[in-house]
């Protein structure tokens, strides 16, 4: 997902075999979790900013196929796991989502999971202060951008922005596919947090 985020903010080349390189990395992304579809925000996002939009999501679309082509011959083979597994797992998801949804993800990124990483490796209270610590910096760093916009470089800023709304979309994408979703399973979420955390403190 990273190197998804990474080859859509670069000025990657607009050739046909770019983009069905960018198809395989995500296909492969996917492939580690499901969650990786959401970073399909950028790609769209760079795709919309290039020419030639039709040769370009062929050549993508080719590069996930590509990917799955295992799977598929499977499927057409008569083993339709993948299609009936997914069907069943839509069929059985909630799609209600409440503001209580969003602050638990974010209580898992900023407290859950650090106190659970720090417990085992020192005292209790110490854990939880350094918890406390981090949290509060890592509200600082989120809110500095809404305060200082003015300030900031064009080019950041259009990032920022990215990122704030992929960051949202992730958490509504997450709240979907899980009912409860565990700190430990927020990898796409934290990545986004830790890069507006980073521009925060710039």
């Amino acid at each position: 997902m990273l190197l998804i985020i990474f080859f859509s903010i670069k000025d990657i080349s607009n050739k046909a075999t770019q983009w069905f390189k960018y198809g395989v990395l995500a296909g492969l992304a996917f492939h580690v979790h499901p969650t990786a579809v959401l970073a399909g925000y950028f790609v769209a996002v760079k795709w919309l900013e290039n020419d030639r939009k039709i040769r370009n999501v062929v050549a993508m679309t080719l590069g996930i196929v590509l990917t799955f082509l295992p799977l598929l011959i499977n499927e057409f083979k008569g083993n339709p796991n993948l299609v009936k597994g997914t069907l069943d797992y839509i069929r059985y998801q909630s799609t209600s989502i409440e503001a209580l949804d969003f602050l638990k993800i974010i209580f898992g990124l900023w407290i859950t999971g650090p106190y659970v990483m720090l417990k085992p490796l020192m005292n209790e209270y110490l854990a939880m202060f350094l918890v406390g610590v981090q949290a509060l910096l890592q509200f600082l760093a989120f809110a500095a951008p809404l305060l200082l916009w003015k300030n900031i470089d064009e080019r950041i800023l259009k990032l920022l922005i990215h990122l704030w709304v992929f960051f949202i979309l992730s958490c509504i994408g997450l709240i979907i596919i899980r009912a409860n979703t565990p700190w430990y399973m927020t990898y796409g979420v934290s990545l986004t947090a830790a890069m507006i955390t980073a521009i925060g403190l710039h």
